[in-house]
C-alpha cells in the first residue's frame, strides 16, 4: 500500500507529464523536434540534448530518476487496465497477436497485442513492447509468452495467434506458431495476418509477369530520379510514393500520380534530357525513362495496375480497421476474388485502355496493330489470372474449417448453426453442442 506522501509524488509526476502535453496540443506545438531521431527516448543515456520540445519540457520538468519512474508508473497504469478489461471480457479467452522489427543494437523488438470481446465488441490492446536479444524461434516464443504471463494474463487462455509470414513465426514444424502450442499443451490456430498476405498476392503476382516487374522497376528509378533537390524545384506535379513490397499501397499512389501528372513528368523529363544546365549522368538517365514512360506499353501496364489494385483497395481498408474479423477478411477477399473473375469474363478490353494500343500513327500496319492489341490483351488478361489465382491459393486452404464454422454463425448463411460445421470452434473452446443448442 502507498503511503499518502507517496501518492502525492505519483500525482505530482502525472500532473507534470500532463501539463506538458496539455502545453503542447493547446499551442499546436510538435513534440518530437525536426532533427528527432526514432531512437531519441526519454531513458536515452547520451550527453546531447533532447531534440523535441516534449523531451526538453520534461528533461526540465523532471530529474532522468523521476522521468524514468513517471514512465514505468504510466505504463503499468495503462497495463493494469487492459489486463482488467482482457480478465473481464464476454469470454475469458483471447487473441495473441505479435510483430517484431529490429534495431540498430540487432535486437528484435516484439509488440504483444491482445485481441478479445468486450460488451460484444471486438478489441484490441498494446500490452507490452518486449525486446528479443535472440532471433530464433524459440527465444521469440519465450519472450512472447513471458510477456504475456508477466502482463497478468494466463497464457492457457489463448484461444488462436496472428503473426506475419515470416517463417520464424509461421513454420509449422520450428516457428513460433507451433512452439506456443506446445508450450500451452494444447492446439493453438495461427491466423496469417491477411493484409499482410495480400500485400504478397500483389507482389508475387507481378513478379509471375516481366513487364510488370519492369514497370514498377521503371517506377522506383523515377521516384528517386523526382525526389533529387536539383530536380524538385523543377517538377510541378504530385510526389511519387515509395515502393515497398510490404505495403503495396505505395504502388497505387504512385501509379495514381503518374497517370494524374503525366504530362508534368513529360515535360520534366523531356528538359533534363535536353537541357546543358544538367550534369552528364542525370541527362542521360531523364532521356532512358523518357523513352519508357512515352511507350504506350507502359501506359497501358499503369491503367491496368491501377484497375487491379483499386479492386483490392477495399479489402485492404477493411482489414486494416481495429473492428475487423476473420469472418469479414474471408468475405471481403471473396468479393476481390469474385470482382476479378467477373472482369475477365467480359473478356473485352477496359475503354481507357483500348486508347494505349496503337503505338504510331503514321503509316501504320493493321497486321501490325494487331499484333500490338493481341499482346496487350495477353498481358491484361494473364495479370488477371495471377491475381486470381495468387488470391485462391493464399486465402483458399488456409483456416478453412474455421472459415467455414464461421459462416455457420452467420444468421443468412444458408448453414446457420448447424453442429456438424461448428466443430472447428466447438472443440477449440470445449463447448457441447448440447449447451450450445439450449443456449441458442
Amino acid at each position: 500500500m502507498f503511503n499518502e506522501q507517496q501518492v502525492q509524488k505519483n500525482r505530482y509526476y502525472v500532473k507534470s507529464v500532463v501539463g506538458v502535453l496539455q502545453f503542447l496540443c493547446q499551442n499546436e506545438l510538435p513534440m518530437r523536434g525536426h532533427d528527432a531521431s526514432s531512437y531519441d527516448s526519454v531513458w536515452d543515456s547520451s550527453d546531447e540534448e533532447p531534440s523535441g520540445l516534449f523531451l526538453n519540457f520534461f528533461q526540465y520538468t523532471l530529474s532522468k530518476d523521476i522521468k524514468l519512474r513517471v514512465v514505468d508508473l504510466m505504463a503499468s497504469v495503462v497495463r493494469e487496465a487492459i489486463v482488467a478489461n482482457v480478465n473481464t471480457a464476454d469470454i475469458p479467452f483471447f487473441t495473441l497477436k505479435a510483430d517484431g522489427t529490429r534495431d540498430m543494437t540487432n535486437a528484435e523488438n516484439i509488440s504483444v497485442v491482445i485481441r478479445y470481446v468486450k460488451d460484444g465488441v471486438p478489441k484490441e490492446d498494446l500490452l507490452a513492447l518486449a525486446t528479443s536479444e535472440k532471433l530464433y524461434a524459440k527465444s521469440m516464443c519465450e519472450t512472447i509468452l513471458t510477456t504475456v504471463s508477466d502482463g497478468g494474463l494466463e497464457p492457457s487462455h489463448i484461444l488462436a495467434q496472428c503473426y506475419d509470414g515470416a517463417s520464424v513465426m509461421s513454420g509449422k514444424k520450428g516457428g513460433v506458431q507451433s512452439l506456443v502450442s506446445k508450450a500451452l499443451h494444447k492446439y493453438v490456430p495461427y491466423v496469417h495476418c491477411f493484409n499482410h498476405q495480400l500485400h504478397l498476392v500483389v507482389v508475387h503476382a507481378v513478379s509471375l509477369q516481366p513487364e510488370f516487374k519492369q514497370y514498377f522497376e521503371v517506377c522506383h528509378m523515377m521516384y528517386n530520379f523526382l525526389r533529387r533537390p536539383t530536380l524538385t524545384r523543377l517538377y510541378e506535379g504530385n510526389k511519387l510514393k515509395r515502393l515497398l513490397e510490404q505495403r503495396w499501397s505505395g504502388h497505387l499512389a504512385t501509379t495514381t500520380a503518374i497517370l494524374h501528372n503525366y504530362d508534368a513528368i513529360v515535360d520534366v523529363l523531356t528538359l533534363c534530357g535536353t537541357s546543358a544546365e544538367v550534369d552528364g549522368s542525370t541527362c542521360v538517365e531523364a532521356s532512358g525513362l523518357l523513352q519508357k514512360v512515352e511507350n504506350a506499353q507502359f501506359l497501358f501496364i499503369a491503367y491496368t495496375v491501377r484497375q487491379f489494385l483499386e479492386l483490392l483497395h477495399p479489402a485492404d481498408q477493411i482489414q486494416q480497421a481495429r473492428d475487423s474479423h476473420l469472418l469479414a477478411g474471408i468475405t471481403v477477399v471473396s468479393a476481390c476474388i469474385t470482382s476479378m473473375k467477373a472482369t475477365k469474363r467480359k473478356r473485352r478490353m477496359p475503354s481507357q485502355l483500348a486508347e494505349c494500343v496503337v503505338e504510331t500513327t503514321l503509316e501504320s500496319h493493321v497486321g501490325d496493330v494487331d499484333d500490338v492489341r493481341t499482346e496487350l490483351t495477353r498481358l491484361y488478361f494473364e495479370g488477371i489470372d495471377n491475381c486470381v489465382s495468387e488470391l485462391e491459393a493464399r486465402f483458399g486452404e488456409r483456416n478453412a474449417a474455421f472459415a467455414s464454422a464461421l459462416e455457420c454463425l452467420w444468421p443468412q448463411n444458408q448453414a446457420f448453426l448447424q453442429m456438424s460445421k461448428l466443430a472447428a470452434i466447438t472443440d477449440l473452446i470445449s463447448i457441447k453442442e448440447s449447451s450450445l443448442v439450449v443456449g441458442c
